[in-house]
């Protein structure tokens, strides 16, 4: 059999075991084959010797046909008309119509991950309970969730039912729970989550929402910086962005109490220093090697804990021990390190206002940290 037609069985075994509500050894123990062959067979990793796909067939009232996929392109077609009524629907804000259609759906097709991941949501956002379902279908919830974290190997749908468990249990007053489940998602989506759990105005929000503002300028700051960098626009178009990040960074730590930023600012203004030498304008490098330097020197001389004083900011720590550097030298060597190997410097190196900035930094580069 093609690998089409086996991919195809392997997702209507699956689909109509969980339609008849079969563990994977209910379904071996009915069919007399081991649980081991089910899982193959639904995992596409093996299929069913060829004598049983009429038994399989009439186990599931489906023809022989559907079982090696003759159908499957009619159903892609009834599913993906279904989820663009739903777009057209949810455009149109006619949210009970939506909500009914993805619930018929689901129905139809219970092992479609796209129509699950959709009603599940549809199920939090209920219109027929004020928009605030959690509660009301917490039974079906933990039920199809549960269904989703034990079977699915689809990572986007996983992460939609740990998000809905972890507003149910928060909903419910369960708050370990809600954390347990919030473990289980990448680091990088929990910041999100987190605010979710608490009510707004709570303490624990005003931490959550504060963190999530470092780690949105983080990723803002690396991105700008990136586009600038791997880009193929000129030098001065590259400047604008890497300034764009600089002013980013004053914006939100107006106290300059930068923390883990000051690293940031330092390679900023470097990386902006080298695109204007490239230009020629000496003057302008000059400038922002030194800012790039002060900077560094301050990340080197930072506590052990810095606690961010600016508002938007407000109370969030940054712990040195925290940070994976990559280098066993303090930042002030590293980059000085770097500057005696770009060769945009290699014309100037003799020149007074270079000579001058190497001598102004060079007794607070360190080997050790």
């Amino acid at each position: 059999m093609t690998t089409t037609t086996q991919n195809t069985l392997s997702q209507v075994v699956r689909e109509n075991r969980r339609r008849l509500s079969l563990t994977q050894e209910e379904l071996a123990e009915r069919l007399g084959v081991t649980s081991q062959a089910v899982s193959k067979w639904e995992t596409g990793a093996a299929m069913p010797d060829i004598t049983l796909l009429p038994v399989l067939a009439n186990f599931f009232s489906v023809s022989t046909d559907t079982l090696l996929g003759v159908d499957i392109h009619k159903k892609e077609e009834q599913v993906n008309e279904i989820l663009a009524e739903y777009g057209r629907l949810a455009n149109l804000g006619m949210e009970k119509e939506k909500f009914d259609l993805i619930c018929r759906a689901y129905r139809a097709y219970p092992g479609e991950n796209r129509i699950v991941e959709k009603y599940i949501w549809g199920l939090c956002y209920d219109p027929y309970h004020g928009g605030s379902g959690l509660l009301a279908h917490e039974e079906e919830l933990l039920s199809v969730c549960g269904r989703i974290l034990n079977e699915c190997v689809d990572d986007e749908v996983r992460y939609s039912a740990v998000s809905v468990l972890c507003g149910l249990y928060r909903d419910k007053g369960d708050l370990a729970r809600a954390e347990e489940m919030l473990s289980r998602l990448p680091a990088e989506m929990q910041g999100e989550e987190r605010e979710c759990l608490f009510a707004r105005g709570d303490t624990r929000w005003w931490d959550a929402i504060r963190r999530n503002v470092v780690s949105i300028v983080e990723t803002l700051t690396v991105k700008l910086r990136n586009e600038a960098l791997l880009s193929t626009v000129s030098p001065k178009e590259q400047i604008t962005l890497l300034e764009k990040a600089v002013s980013l960074l004053m914006l939100i730590y107006d106290d300059g109490d930068y923390g883990f930023s000051h690293y940031h600012l330092t390679e900023l203004y470097h990386w902006i220093a080298n695109r204007y030498r490239m230009t020629g304008d000496d003057e302008a490098a000059a400038k922002y090697l030194r800012l790039g330097f002060a900077h560094a020197k301050q990340y080197d001389s930072l506590p052990p804990v810095v606690i961010h004083t600016s508002h938007a900011v407000r109370g969030v720590v940054f712990r040195r021990a925290d940070v994976s550097s990559g280098f066993t030298c303090n930042l002030v060597k590293r980059e000085l390190d770097y500057l005696s190997a770009w060769e945009c410097y290699d014309g100037v190196r003799e020149a007074p206002w270079y000579r001058e900035i190497v001598e102004e930094f060079a007794p607070f580069g360190k080997d050790g940290k």
